[in-house]
Parts: C-alpha cells; structure tokens; sequence
C-alpha cells in the first residue's frame, strides 16, 4: 500500500492527479471524448490554460483503513502542483463539512 499526501482544495470543483502517481498506481487511464478546457491561476498572476484530456478511477484509504471513499474520478493533470487534489465533487460525494473557525 502506497502512502501519499493529498491537499483539499474546496475552491478546485473536481478531483485532480499527477500522471506519474496514476502510472505508480497502475490506474488505467481513460480518454475523454473531447478535451475539457480548464485554467488555473499561476503565481505570476498569469492564468494558464489546460485541455483535460483523461481520467483515471480510484479509491482512497485512510492510514490503517479505518476509513475508505467511494471509488472517484480524477482528471490526469500534468505539471499539478502536488500529487492529489480532493476537491468539491469529493467533498460533497462523502459530505466532508469544514468548519473553519475550529
């Protein structure tokens, strides 16, 4: 079992991951009928654009697999800033509720 950090991001609306981890985890790649556009905001300021090309499905575990999702889809983003993004599809899929203030 492969042990990865995942970032929660509930601005990102979908579910995100490396192409190098997809491939570590042997997870088939599946194309998409046509390429999603999609943009994120860089650094600089500049906004960089992406066209989506695949997903691959997976389910995630927590340490001792005292918790498990459901079995989601993920967009393969390359250049992604870490390994797995969760973001609003999988916050809502599992009804994840962030309090801020606590």
């Amino acid at each position: 079992m492969l042990s990865i950090h995942t970032l929660i991001d509930d601005a990102c609306t979908t579910v995100m991951i490396r192409p190098d981890l997809a491939d570590t985890l042997r997870l088939r790649r599946v194309a998409l009928p046509k390429p999603i556009e999609f943009s994120l905001a860089m650094d600089s300021g500049e906004v960089k654009m992406f066209g989506l090309q695949e997903t691959v499905c997976l389910k995630l575990y927590s340490v001792g697999h005292g918790w498990a999702s459901k079995t989601v889809c993920a967009f393969v983003v390359p250049g992604l800033c870490t390994n797995l993004i969760l973001g609003q599809s999988f916050l809502a899929t599992h009804k994840i509720v962030i309090d801020y203030e606590l």
